[in-house]
């Protein structure tokens, strides 16, 4: 995962300090496979529980865009599902169609998902 310099990304964990230098010593530990396996179990884990309702806000500095490519519809569903769990979240985002994208709307993009 690409980091902006400087930013830590544990600075907004909801976890004590304690409990960060544990995942910390833990994830340092882990091999890719294992660090993808532990990712999968947790996200369902989480799904169950209701934990995804539960996360606190995220704020970011620039919208989030959502370049949709979709022939059969179902990317574009996806997009607008993704668009409407991030500003549920006071994540402000944009959705944008690839046939309609110029190169100077990629070159203002600092945050994207890309659904194909």
């Amino acid at each position: 995962m690409e980091q902006s310099p400087g930013i830590d990304p544990w600075s907004t964990a909801p976890f004590t300090r304690r409990e960060i230098e544990e995942l910390r010593a833990l994830v340092a530990k882990l091999g890719p496979a294992q660090r993808f396996w532990l990712s999968g179990y947790l996200a369902g884990t989480a799904q169950r529980a209701g934990a995804e309702t539960a996360a606190p806000p995220l704020a970011a500095a620039d919208p989030v865009t959502i370049l949709v490519g979709s022939h059969s519809g179902n990317g574009e569903r996806l997009a607008k599902q993704l668009a409407e769990r991030l500003a549920g979240r006071q994540v402000p985002c944009r959705l944008l169609d690839k046939m309609v994208c110029r190169k100077t709307d990629l070159e203002k993009i600092n945050t994207q998902f890309v659904i194909v």
